[in-house]
């Protein structure tokens, strides 16, 4: 019996498992399974049930049926928690007894347990604190508590008794030898034997107390065994036809307490036989070499006249391989441009394909929603000051109305005039939005001509001076430019690269006075030109308030900002991208959250023909 929640009760019966409510006073069957001797309620509502048989059910938290569990599990069911919060545990087979305790250390009686962890307990019951009983099919045990917690392990001692070879006698009794001649061999020391040696047998034992069940052993042959053997009763280790070598046996004990002894060895070597001995390997090394070494002749007179017969083949092979290496050179080189040419023509059409489509469904929509949101906007602005209006005459028959009429009308006219400030507002962002939405779908295929790249960059740096000369001085920037002495030319066209260049420099002063605004820091931006295996590269630097990671992929998405609404619309870097495109070009961003941002911008150098 026990209690399921704090209303129910459980039992189990000879023919079930049977439910009490305390409230309704009712019993119900809940399950079938007959026989059940113990029932337990864990913190997750799951029900363990354990029939007679020895059978464990569980029914999970969420009150589906009893399901019978794989033998085996050792999930803790049962236990006993005694008057002063000692929690006695067993597993599901009624083994591995074990004691716990939130702030009591009981570590001393678990070694005590350690004892009779192999015995099946069924009936546990504490003794106020003076002994604990336990019952089971192997009778009743008593365990008294107070030497318990004093109990202190005694170390056992590990004794080499015998060592036989092919059943006769080397060593007996413990540690020391039985043959006069050996008289001053210690067992730690090396033992020599000889090819002759079939088997070697090892007998060991140990001084531990023993009353409920066998001290364990577990040995290795160092060698031999790649790990120690498990821990089991026999006291005898015996291996056969060893090969020759040096070998160390270890052994080991372990007390019914689980206290292990120190480690016994035994080192011993076999000697090889006579066709593996040193006068014998001599002998075979000299043989191989001499057969080696006229094989080696035979192979090489034979090498001589296939190296004749192949060089005057290479020498024929080698003038048509060149020839067909050059033909073949100069049309890969034809096929990589005119593949280069198509693979950007297939871009190029893409996105146009792209843009007109989007611009054949938006276009019209654009200019549906313009003129209604024009009206929006006009007639806001005309009912706010149609408001101060009706709010003057408010205020000029102040004295004709009661004070309460007069508040309220007021509180009406400014929650009004509110209103209309947010749809003006949001009207506003709406028009803004729609106009980036008509810049995203102009055509920006222009004519390109052959410009100077260098001059543009120093022209964009000067105007950014220009335009933040008050940020600079207040906030301390560093203007860094870096440009090569002589001019860049490439096939663009310089009014779109100009805005492209001045909207990322613009976005770098954005974030370094956001920045800056919350912390004094020494600001820096910078532009820098080279040029590198026929490109140009741009790079346009600032230690602002960089980019999340999370969002660096979408930067380049239109209408993707991170700016409020009222500050921009998300076209800027969208059409950046899109113009550096159009001059075959790639740009690229490099982030660090609070740190720096870096924009890459390549183009082709003009060549000679281009254009």
């Amino acid at each position: 019996m026990v209690f399921a929640d704090g209303t129910d009760i459980l039992m189990g019966a000879m023919d079930g498992i049977y439910r009490y409510s305390t409230r309704t006073r009712k019993v119900g069957r809940v399950s079938g399974i007959e026989k059940v001797v113990h029932l337990e309620v864990k913190k997750d509502h799951s029900v363990w049930a354990k029939t007679m048989y020895g059978e464990i059910y569980l029914q999970k938290g969420d009150g589906t049926s009893f399901v019978l569990q794989p033998r085996g599990n050792e999930e803790v069911m049962t236990g006993y928690t005694d008057s002063h919060g000692y929690n006695w545990q067993t597993n599901l087979k009624g083994k591995e007894l074990q004691v716990t305790h939130p702030q009591d250390n009981t570590g001393k009686l678990n070694q005590c347990l350690h004892a009779i962890r192999n015995y099946v307990v069924r009936v546990i019951y504490i003794e106020e604190r003076n002994a604990a009983w336990f019952g089971g099919d192997f009778g009743l045990i008593r365990m008294d508590l107070g030497k318990a917690q004093a109990f202190t392990p005694f170390v056992p001692r590990i004794y080499l008794r015998e060592v036989c070879l092919n059943r006769d006698s080397i060593y007996r009794g413990g540690d020391l030898p039985i043959n006069p001649e050996a008289a001053n061999q210690r067992i730690d020391d090396i033992s020599r034997f000889g090819d002759d040696v079939r088997a070697i047998r090892f007998s060991f034992a140990t001084d531990a107390a023993c009353f409920t069940g066998s001290n364990e052993y577990r040995s290795r042959l160092v060698g031999y065994d790649p790990e120690w053997s498990s821990w089991d009763y026999r006291t005898e280790k015996e291996y056969a036809n060893l090969p020759s070598g040096t070998y160390t046996f270890c052994v080991q004990a372990r007390d019914i307490y689980g206290t292990t002894s120190e480690i016994k060895q035994f080192r011993f070597s076999l000697s090889p036989p006579f066709y593996l001995q040193w006068y014998s390997l001599v002998l075979y090394a000299v043989t191989l070499g001499g057969i080696l070494f006229l094989l080696f002749k035979w192979r090489m007179h034979n090498l001589l006249k296939e190296k004749e017969r192949l060089e005057n083949l290479v020498g024929q092979r080698t003038g048509q391989l060149v020839r067909q290496k050059n033909e073949i050179e100069e049309k890969s080189l034809k096929l990589e441009e005119a593949l280069k040419e198509l693979r950007q023509a297939q871009d190029d059409l893409v996105r146009q394909e792209k843009m007109a489509t989007v611009g054949k469904l938006t276009q019209g929509l654009i200019d549906r929603i313009l003129n209604p949101l024009n009206y929006i906007n006009n007639f806001s602005h005309l009912t706010s000051g149609l408001l101060q209006d009706l709010y003057q005459n408010l205020e000029s028959a102040q004295k004709l109305l009661d004070e309460d009429t007069y508040l309220d009308s007021v509180d009406v006219i400014a929650m009004m005039k509110d209103n209309l400030a947010k749809i003006e507002e949001h009207g506003s962002n709406t028009t803004r939005v729609l106009k980036a939405m008509e810049e995203v779908l102009k055509d920006r295929n222009k004519q390109l001509e052959k410009i100077e790249l260098t001059g543009l960059c120093r022209k964009d740096m000067e105007l950014l001076e220009s335009y933040y000369r008050k940020e600079i001085s207040e906030m301390h920037i560093s203007v860094r430019t870096s440009l090569p002495d002589t001019p860049l030319f490439i096939n663009g066209n310089a009014e779109q690269l100009g805005k492209t260049i001045m909207s990322l420099l613009n976005n770098g002063m954005y974030a370094i006075i956001k920045k800056y605004g919350k912390n004094i820091y020494p600001a820096e931006i910078g532009l820098s030109l080279e040029s590198r295996n026929g490109q140009a590269v741009i790079c346009l630097y600032d230690n602002g308030v960089g980019i999340e990671q999370s969002i660096l992929e979408k930067i380049f998405d239109p209408f993707f900002t991170t700016k409020t609404t009222g500050e921009a619309a998300g076209i800027g870097l969208y059409l950046s991208k899109e113009i550096i495109l159009n001059h075959r070009g790639k740009i690229a961003v490099r982030s660090e959250k609070d740190e720096y941002t870096e924009f890459a911008i390549t183009l082709p150098l003009w060549e000679d023909g281009t254009g």
